[in-house]
């Protein structure tokens, strides 16, 4: 979605989103959904912010020598 993730990341986090699934069943399915809509509004937009700063101190730093 952001581009901030790789294809392989994505594919385990949906095997991880699985293995809750098999072993927890449908009781827990109300948990792992937000935990996966939080990851996604949060985490995945802070790591793709802070990549984004490292890349452009990155940029700046190598312009300085």
């Amino acid at each position: 979605m952001l581009d901030a993730v790789g294809l392989g990341a994505l594919m385990k986090f949906a095997s991880h989103v699985e293995r809750l699934h098999d072993r927890y069943s449908e009781r827990v399915w109300g948990i792992i959904c937000q935990d996966d809509v939080r990851c996604r509004l949060e985490l995945m937009e802070r790591t793709r912010r802070n990549m984004q700063t490292d890349h452009e101190e990155a940029l700046k730093a190598s312009q300085g020598d």
